[in-house]
């Protein structure tokens, strides 16, 4: 997700809608904490990422090989699978990994 303000007040929206809290994610952090790349809300396996930075890769030129999926209406916009192993095998954690494994 890009990190605008526009962005940010939509997803504060939604989140009030739907009764969540934005915990952490405040328009500071969203905005700029360079700590702050995902925010994750719930836990596995049923979680919500928001990724405002995906390991040195370019949003503009990630966003243009999105997948949009459409749920009751709703699209969704999902990574492409070969950015998605990119920035895991970017990030190089243990559990990056196993993930791409099982990709």
């Amino acid at each position: 997700m890009d990190r605008t303000k526009e962005n940010y007040l939509k997803l504060a929206q939604a989140f009030k809608a739907f009764k969540m809290p934005i915990f952490d994610m405040t328009l500071g952090n969203f905005l700029e904490a360079d700590q702050f790349e995902v925010f994750r809300f719930g836990k596995n396996p049923v979680a919500i990422d928001i990724m405002v930075k995906m390991a040195d890769l370019d949003f503009d030129k990630c966003y243009e090989r999105v997948t949009f999926f459409e749920d009751d209406g709703i699209l969704i916009p999902v990574v492409n699978i070969h950015i998605l192993i990119e920035a895991k095998k970017i990030a190089g954690r243990n559990k990056d990994f196993d993930d791409i494994e099982h990709l």
